[in-house]
């Protein structure tokens, strides 16, 4: 995707433009009727605007825009009610303030704040204690009394008083992730870059330090404040332009606290290494085995190579295989405790964002010293493996060699030389590569024996040019040469945790439990809804087979992609842990440690030292009484490590996603490429809708607003879909409904990057519900929302409408007559 101009493209509900006059009008309009008018309907709105609802009607779709749009920005607030009718309303904000935490010594659980700062000329007296809202108490977890945090503060009637309840922004002189915008009187402002923190905060120009409007920075809010009490962020660095894309995963990194860059203490160590001495006295000779890497054309930090030959008899017949993985020897770089150990393990694990990767260890060992390039000699720790011609393990022993590899083949290389396109790099390995698909086949079917769970999602992939530049997202297929790599994985992972075990050595696990009871409620529901009968009091084996029923019968189906999403979120998460009796529930595993990526993974690294003691492999290793206790520590800290990767990720993907849909969104207002997509609907609830494209994995937000009607629509929690009845005519009514599962047809409404906003609307105002399901959906429809209850309620919500209007008349009249 080329640079943009330097402008932001968005959209209304309509697809043409609007003048920014006539949005600020219809804001304005809103905002003044909702705040004379609390919990007023999306009907009661456009009955007082004279705007008639009609969704063909231009006027009615451009004010469902606004509406949505200034719930975005939380100057209203959307209120649904159990018989799903949604209301409005303006939150009495305070502001934004600096205040204390107090946790109280005879309840330190919940914790309250001092206010240190407050709003000049704002009605209210500042208080001597503001109560903490219940929904918004992070980041207070760890959080320890007397940490100052910015925090919003709102009003709340009570009784015939007021009282304050605060939710918590962020903690003061914390680096965030942010963006700089201009305001329409020419100040400045700023908010976070991410739409979990949804505030901004005026600032003043000195405090940009050179940053323009539109630039990602970092920013910390400061402990003081300006002239109207307004805590004050300043600028603490420039990341980039938020319409060049080169800044979108930088900008994550900054956001989530990543970095490329290495301490000094990390630098000055790195300079001090002197390369090992290896030799065949301390290493085994592997180097006549041609072991060859398979990874993305990409990679650099390359961790495993692999060798795969058939074993024969004394009369040359085959009687099974034998596997060679042979794994990067990182540990013999830097010993435990040291600076660029404790920056490893600190980090936790290389983190990949879309065109950028923030290294766990240095990147001249990352991607050179410890990288098993090919035609280079390089240390490795082996383990040797030998399998009977039914692919039963039947023997297991680890070397510590020197190895060379002979070529880096790359995933697409490889899966077309499988299906018979052989190019001249791969032709030299074509003995190699069918001894690795014919052993895989035999792994393949022992792991269905142990019934492994049969999951393959499409991994969404961001592309990128032959000049590195943003190109394309693409959903990429579980390929056979991706199986291929993760039994092999699979294998040497289960052996370096059985030869630790066998020696009574400890070691950090891979520990996957069983499906947690929460999620087979919650996800079996949608299962079920989705047709595919899943039982959630199964257990043992009878659940395990029950899910693979499941994702076999899903294969080839529409819904596929979100039936394996709903088996994998169903599962409990996967993580670290010191406990070696925890197995792997995925996989079907009672032992399993991850020992196949120690430039990548700092699990792998202490699989590697204590396997390194435990066979008398020579230096770089862990004694057997290492403390359990900081085992354990180390193993929940690289597992929230390796969680926080997941989200920037995701997020860094998000944003590409965005900047995607930006340029479609210019597309399709040139004319270039049609404005409608095919979708999935992976969510459904009284706040509208989650879908997902098909064509690659694109996911945004269609609002409650910009579904057909007015907003009114119910959960039919049996079904996981909403549903409204809109009335179209006098006693005639129209019913709609929008299913988790679903197939939809939609349009791009708006996207903006940097902020990571992306928002669809339905091209069709029609229902989009899985067609076996219609009756029943609308059958229970029938029953929450008939309609002369529904006739009722609506007279009863006019006249209250009415009786306000009427109460508010006499009121002005009541105040202009003498006492």
């Amino acid at each position: 995707m080329a640079k943009k101009n330097n402008r932001k493209v968005q959209a209304n509900l309509s697809g043409q433009t609007t003048s920014r006059s006539r949005k600020k009008e219809m804001d304005a309009q809103i905002m003044d009727f909702i705040a004379s008018n609390a919990y007023s309907s999306a009907h009661d709105l456009a009955s007082h605007l004279d705007i008639p609802i009609d969704e063909n009607n231009h006027e009615f779709k451009f004010f469902k825009t606004r509406l949505a749009l200034l719930i975005d920005k939380e100057q209203i607030e959307r209120k649904a009610d159990k018989s799903g009718n949604v209301t409005y309303f303006v939150p009495q904000n305070i502001g934004y303030i600096l205040a204390r935490l107090v946790r109280p010594s005879n309840d330190p659980q919940n914790p309250c704040l001092e206010p240190i700062s407050w709003p000049k000329n704002n009605i209210h007296k500042k208080p001597e204690i503001i109560e903490l809202d219940k929904h918004h108490k992070l980041p207070l977890k760890k959080a320890k009394d007397g940490e100052v945090f910015v925090v919003r503060t709102q009003s709340v009637k009570k009784g015939r008083g007021t009282t304050f309840k605060a939710s918590v922004i962020d903690n003061v002189n914390q680096k965030i992730a942010g963006i700089v915008e201009k305001k329409d009187d020419g100040s400045y402002k700023i908010r976070p870059a991410t739409r979990k923190k949804n505030y901004s905060l005026p600032i003043e120009e000195w405090a940009l330090n050179g940053a323009e409007e539109g630039d990602f920075v970092e920013f910390k809010i400061t402990n003081k404040t300006d002239n109207e009490g307004t805590p004050t962020p300043v600028v603490t660095q420039l990341v980039g332009g938020s319409e060049d894309w080169h800044s979108i995963s930088p900008a994550v990194a900054s956001e989530f606290g990543l970095s490329q860059d290495f301490n000094q203490k990390v630098l000055d160590e790195l300079d001090q290494l002197k390369d090992p001495n290896w030799t065949t006295a301390n290493r085994t000779d592997l180097r006549s085995i041609p072991f060859v890497t398979i990874d993305d054309v990409t990679t650099k930090d390359m961790d495993d190579a692999i060798f795969v030959e058939p074993t024969l008899d004394d009369k040359g017949k085959q009687t099974g295989w034998k596997l060679i993985v042979a794994i990067a020897d990182v540990a013999q770089y830097f010993p435990y405790k040291s600076e660029i150990d404790s920056e490893a393990q600190h980090r936790g694990n290389t983190n990949y964002l879309p065109g950028y990767r923030c290294d766990m260890i240095p990147t001249e060992i990352a991607a050179d010293k410890a990288s098993l390039v090919p035609d280079e000699d390089r240390s490795c720790l082996a383990i040797h493996m030998r399998f009977d011609m039914d692919g039963k393990r039947i023997d297991k022993k680890i070397q510590r060699g020197i190895m060379r590899s002979r070529a880096k083949l790359n995933h697409d290389q490889v899966e077309n030389a499988l299906n018979g396109d052989i190019c001249p790099e791969i032709a030299p390995h074509m003995e190699q590569i069918n001894y690795f698909h014919a052993l895989y086949e035999k792994l393949a079917a022992n792991s269905k024996k142990r019934l492994k769970l049969p999951i393959q999602s499409k991994e969404q992939k961001i592309a990128f040019d032959a000049e590195n530049n943003f190109d394309d997202i693409k959903l990429i297929d579980y390929k056979v040469v991706n199986m291929i790599i993760e039994e092999f994985m699979v294998e040497a992972n289960v052996c370096a945790e059985e030869l630790l075990e066998d020696k009574g050595f400890p070691s950090i696990v891979r520990s996957h439990k069983k499906p947690r009871e929460k999620g087979k409620e919650f996800h079996g529901a949608v299962l079920n809804s989705l047709g595919y009968n899943f039982e959630a009091d199964r257990s043992g084996n009878a659940m395990r087979k029950q899910l693979i029923r499941i994702l076999n019968e899903s294969v080839g189906t529409e819904e596929q992609e979100l039936v394996h999403q709903l088996v994998t979120m169903m599962q409990s998460r996967a993580e670290y842990s010191a406990n070696q009796d925890d197995g792997h529930y995925g996989l079907a595993l009672e032992k399993y440690a991850h020992f196949t990526s120690p430039i990548r993974r700092y699990a792998d690294l202490m699989v590697h030292r204590f396997l390194i003691t435990a066979y008398n492999l020579g230096e770089g290793g862990l004694q057997k009484n290492f403390d359990k206790g900081r085992l354990r520590s180390i193993a929940d800290h690289i597992s929230g490590r390796e969680d926080l990767a997941k989200r920037a990720e995701r997020e860094a993907k998000s944003r590409f996603c965005a900047a995607w849909l930006e340029n479609e969104l210019e597309k399709v207002q040139n004319g270039q490429t049609p404005e409608e997509f095919d979708a999935i609907i992976v969510k459904a609830d009284q706040d509208g809708l989650i879908i997902k494209l098909k064509k690659n994995g694109v996911e945004g937000h269609i609002p409650v607003e910009f579904l057909p009607g007015t907003g009114n629509y119910h959960h039919l929690g049996k079904y996981n879909t909403i549903a409204g009845r809109e009335e179209i005519a006098p006693d005639t009514y129209r019913d709609l409904a929008f299913q988790q599962g679903a197939s939809i047809k939609v349009r791009i409404s708006n996207a903006n990057a940097a902020l990571n906003s992306i928002k669809f609307e339905p091209t069709l105002a029609v229902s989009s519900i899985i067609g076996k399901y219609e009756q029943g959906i609308f059958s229970e429809l029938d029953e929450v929302a008939n309609d002369a209850p529904r006739q009722r309620g609506r007279k009863r919500k006019n006249s209250s409408f009415e009786a306000r209007e009427k109460r508010k008349q006499r009121h002005k009249r009541n105040r202009h007559q003498p006492e």
